[in-house]
């Protein structure tokens, strides 16, 4: 059995290589995990500790299923998207001088929180 894991705070992160029924996924609060093959998304995982079988990743596994036999190990992308709410500061370093010698600067927050996973992955 092998472990499929994100423990990191970047906004998406994957994990290529070879995945086989009764794997573990664990997906942490905040993230949702976005299986791929061939560029194309299949099946999403939420938050929790997820042992791959046909009933979690159907999808994904019927593409190999019909293409392969059924056998496994198959190979595919799980991508691990941070769903909390991102915090981000913007600004110009210095003012900057306009024509009518009138500085001008801009700084401000925006927020970033992603709602659908598999829509912003593809």
């Amino acid at each position: 059995m092998h472990v499929i894991d994100y423990r990191g705070e970047d906004l998406v992160n994957a994990y290529r290589g070879e995945v086989t029924l009764g794997d573990q996924c664990i997906v942490r609060e905040n993230q949702e995990a976005v299986f791929f093959r061939d560029g194309k998304a299949y099946d999403v995982l939420g938050p929790g500790r997820h042992t791959l079988t046909t009933l979690n990743i159907p999808l994904i596994y019927n593409a190999y299923k019909r293409f392969f036999e059924g056998r496994t190990p198959f190979t595919a992308e799980v991508v691990f998207v941070n769903t909390s709410k991102f915090t981000i500061k913007f600004g110009t370093k210095q003012m900057v001088m306009l024509k009518d010698m009138v500085p001008v600067g801009s700084f401000g927050t925006t927020f970033l929180q992603i709602e659908d996973p598999k829509l912003f992955v593809i």
